[in-house]
């Protein structure tokens, strides 16, 4: 395509928005509506996976030592652990360290750590931690499996662990039903607003088809208008999403109650989003602009 019939195109397209300001005003809104739900929901799933995923950290295994082992067989056992799969880390732990350990991987002021402490006097362990918590049952029988080698009890809060892994796998689902959900409500709402506006100009596209315009002569226009007009309405929750998501997990984390709680830094989703979100829109105004303006051009 030459540059001179893109500017024609273009040139075409700006004055259409123009002269329909108030529907494209309409389009605009529309399209900054959906695709603003759309950016909050993702981020809303992304940060609660982040929130299961630490919370999946915090949960650790203990393996207790046989008393009758000794210091030299320490070694051993180490080395047996470590070659047991999705082990990411296991070290020794003194009896004089072990409460420490514990809150380290529990958390400070965990009460899963005053029920180790008052279910088993801690003695010589190994704390264990899971590469992933779906590996976590595995890991726990490979444990309790060597007891011939000197591991007396595995201690580890597998009921926790299943509703944890539950939860993130009906968030997991939920997210992406309802993100497909919200993106074909999107489609079907931009469709519907450009049609509109297409059906406005439906005696100039019938005029043009008369005189021998062929029908990507004017379908370019009307595309490029569904691009622009993606665009600007998915640049708008773009910068309300750059502005506004350090200010709001701010105003989150300073709830005593929910401070526990890891949220992803905003540089870190919003590379991710500002670009989704633009592309989403562009993708919405084009498609709904070929949809919509199909049915006009058959005179």
């Amino acid at each position: 395509m030459k540059l001179r019939t893109v500017r024609h195109y273009l040139g075409v397209a700006l004055r259409n928005l123009f002269h329909n300001r108030l529907m494209t005003i309409a389009s605009i809104l529309t399209v900054a509506s959906c695709v603003f739900i759309v950016s909050v929901f993702y981020l809303l799933v992304v940060n609660v996976n982040s929130v299961f995923g630490h919370l999946h950290e915090q949960i650790g295994l203990v393996a207790f030592v046989d008393d009758e082992v000794t210091t030299g067989e320490l070694s051993d056992i180490l080395d047996r652990i470590m070659a047991i799969p999705n082990v990411q880390h296991a070290e020794f732990v003194h009896p004089d360290e072990g409460e420490d350990i514990l809150r380290a991987v529990f958390g400070q002021d965990s009460p899963l750590v005053d029920i180790f402490m008052d279910d088993t006097p801690f003695r010589r362990a190994f704390s264990v931690e899971v590469e992933d918590i779906q590996f976590h049952d595995e890991v726990v029988w490979a444990l309790e499996a060597m007891e011939p080698y000197g591991i007396a009890l595995v201690r580890s809060e597998q009921d926790l662990v299943d509703i944890l892994w539950n939860l993130t796998r009906v968030v997991q689902t939920i997210s992406i039903v309802a993100i497909l959900i919200l993106g074909l409500i999107s489609f079907v709402i931009i469709i519907n607003t450009i049609r509109i506006t297409v059906s406005s100009r439906q005696a100039e596209i019938s005029i043009m088809k008369y005189v021998g315009a062929t029908d990507w002569f004017i379908r370019w226009p009307f595309v490029i208008e569904g691009m622009l007009i993606g665009l600007v309405g998915a640049a708008i929750p773009a910068v309300i999403c750059a502005f506004g998501y350090d200010a709001v997990i701010a105003m989150v984390t300073n709830v005593p109650m929910l401070d526990f709680m890891y949220f992803l830094p905003g540089e870190r989703v919003l590379f991710y989003v500002v670009p989704f979100a633009l592309i989403l829109g562009a993708l919405i105004g084009l498609f709904g602009s070929v949809v919509s303006i199909r049915q006009y051009l058959k005179v």
